[in-house]
Order: C-alpha cells, then structure tokens, then sequence
C-alpha cells in the first residue's frame, strides 16, 4: 500500500517552489503548498518556509530594504516637471559651453541675444520679471532645474556691456554635478510655471 501511495503523490517540490515566489506578492494567500495539496505534505518543514520564512510575508520585502519607503529619486527633469505641475516648458535660449562658461573663476554662463528667442522668453515673463532682469544691481531670482531634475538658485540678468544675458550665483556647481564640459557639451534653456500659469518661474538647464 505505501508504494501505491508515494505513486500516486509524485513529488511535486519544485512546482511548490515556483508557485510561492510568483504568489509571493500576496499576503492575505495562504502557501501555495498547502492551498493546493492540503495536509499531504509534511508541516513541519514544507520546502517555501526554508526559503521564505513564515507565512504570509512579512512587510519588510527586499525591495523596500532597497529603495526605501519614499519615491524613487528623480530620472529627470522632465518628471521634476510633471511633479511641479508645470505649465508647458518653452525653449527660450541654446548654446554650446565654451571655455569661460566652465572655469569656475568665471561662474556663470553667457548667452548672447542672438542665442535668445526673444519672443519665447517675453511670453512666459511678466513686465516685473522683465524689468528685474534688466536691473544693474538685483537681477531676477530663479530656482533652475538641472538635467537630472535637481534644483539650484540662480540669478538670471542682462548684461548691457556684452548685449548679453547670463545665469550667476551657483553655476559652477551646476557645472560640476552635471559633469559638463566645454566645447562639446550644448546646454538648452526652458522656462515654466510651477503649479499653473500663475505660479512662479522656473528655468530648466538641460
């Protein structure tokens, strides 16, 4: 009688196996082993409990250990956007970094007027924005996106004594953390509005 019985129960460990790790995803199932076989197999050390531990799982799953209980870090600027609930980003201003534009004695990027799409640039600002970077003196405070969707204070401003407007204050940090380098890396310029179209202005360096 016995081997009869071992017969008629083929041994079907491995299917057990694979059977758990795809339901492994599912706390509130019972093991696979027992919902689908019931007390024929041994209770004491069923195969899933030496890989997986007591049932159901507990919640600290690899992944979690991994990546941790917040959002993953951001891939770009572009889902930085989407979380900002930025309006559609414009392209105002190109260029290729040139040697001044990297040198950290320098610290800021140039951008000559023909590199500015004036029409862009007057669409997404206001006249208070405007005249701001404009001034001497202040310029126009403007929290920038990077490539990787990090975020950096800047100071955007008209320089009348090259026709040219720059991007100051932590540039060279910029600069740094993106790995830019001159003479072969071209940098874009977008502007948005964080949280709709009367939120404040944002720059994109990407």
């Amino acid at each position: 009688m016995n081997s009869i019985e071992e017969e008629s129960f083929p041994d079907f460990t491995n299917l057990f196996l694979l059977a758990e790790c795809a339901c492994a995803g599912r706390p509130s199932s019972p093991p696979p082993c027992k919902k689908l076989c019931g007390p024929g197999l041994p209770s004491s050390s069923p195969p899933w409990k030496k890989l997986h531990g007591p049932w159901p799982p507990s919640s600290s799953l690899p992944y979690k250990k991994l990546r941790g209980p917040e959002a993953p870090p951001l891939i770009g600027w572009l889902e930085a956007h989407v979380r900002l609930k930025g309006t559609t980003p414009l392209c105002f201003g190109q260029k290729l970094l040139t040697q001044t534009d990297t040198e950290d004695n320098h610290n800021r990027l140039l951008i000559p007027k023909e590199m500015i799409r004036q029409i862009m640039l007057a669409n997404v600002m206001t006249d208070e924005e405007k005249a701001k970077v404009r001034s001497g003196n202040e310029g126009l405070h403007v929290l920038v996106l990077d490539r990787m969707g990090r975020t950096w204070g800047l100071v955007f401003k008209y320089w009348e004594s090259c026709n040219s407007h720059v991007l100051i204050g932590k540039w060279k940090r910029l600069v740094k953390e993106n790995g830019l380098r001159a003479n072969v890396d071209h940098v874009n310029l977008w502007a948005f509005r964080a949280g709709g179209p009367n939120g404040p202005l944002r720059f994109v360096v990407a």
